[in-house]
């Protein structure tokens, strides 16, 4: 089996947006040069979903599949989109699964390096988007604050973890706003406990999980595999 991701920053929308021109998305064409090569019975995929229709439709032709779309909180407490492509054929979850913030946070974490002033002195107008609430913090023209310094309410899902926000997740949970935990971020992927991040520098760490993919995503499509 062959199985990875060339990074996804060349190709999301909210990046710079120049696709096939980002030196880091032509390694998708090494992919599928090493693909062809070793001519794997399994192979798969992965890479963002917010990336343009015809881009997509583009990586559709040159893999030679047409990727498929999974959201990882059907699986887990993150909104996280991507998209797969795999000669593995499986069938596609659709449906959120109940588990929230404050199921994957670690007992008795404190108040951790988050001003508390960055609400109180701006207005506050709660919103939920596929199940994401957000307590939006305004700038004081009105318009939406920068995403290192929005903060999520641990009775929803979180939004997908990202390699360039650096260990900046906040939440407000059990009347405290703090950052999420090297540990809480990896169970957003639903990678296992036992797994140590103790060898690298917390922000470090961050940066790999949120470049990373949600194990359980993996394993489910994995899960089709013949006996």
């Amino acid at each position: 089996m062959l199985i990875g991701g060339s990074p996804c920053q060349g190709f999301s929308v909210n990046g710079k947006k120049l696709n096939f021109d980002d030196a880091r998305s032509k390694l998708l064409f090494e992919y599928i040069r090493i693909r062809d090569v070793l001519k794997p019975d399994y192979w798969l995929l992965e890479n963002v979903a917010t990336m343009r229709a015809d881009i997509k439709q583009a990586i559709d032709k040159f893999i030679g599949v047409e990727g498929i779309y999974i959201n990882s909180n059907c699986f887990s407490a993150q909104n996280r989109k991507r998209i797969y492509w795999t000669n593995i054929k499986f069938d596609i979850p659709s449906i959120p699964c109940d588990t929230v913030i404050k199921d994957i946070l670690e007992p008795n974490i404190q108040y951790n390096h988050l001003g508390i002033s960055i609400l109180g002195r701006q207005k506050i107008s709660p919103t939920t988007t596929n199940r994401i609430t957000t307590l939006n913090p305004r700038k004081t023209d009105g318009t939406q604050t920068y995403q290192q310094d929005r903060i999520y309410d641990s009775s929803g899902k979180f939004p997908a973890l990202t390699a360039t926000l650096g260990n900046r997740f906040n939440i407000y949970d059990n009347k405290i706003y703090r950052k999420l935990t090297i540990r809480e971020q990896a169970r957003l992927q639903t990678i296992p406990d036992s797994y140590d991040f103790n060898c690298v520098s917390p922000i470090h760490a961050s940066k790999v999980i949120g470049n990373g993919m949600t194990v359980d995503v993996i394993s489910h499509i994995l899960s089709y595999l013949p006996a």
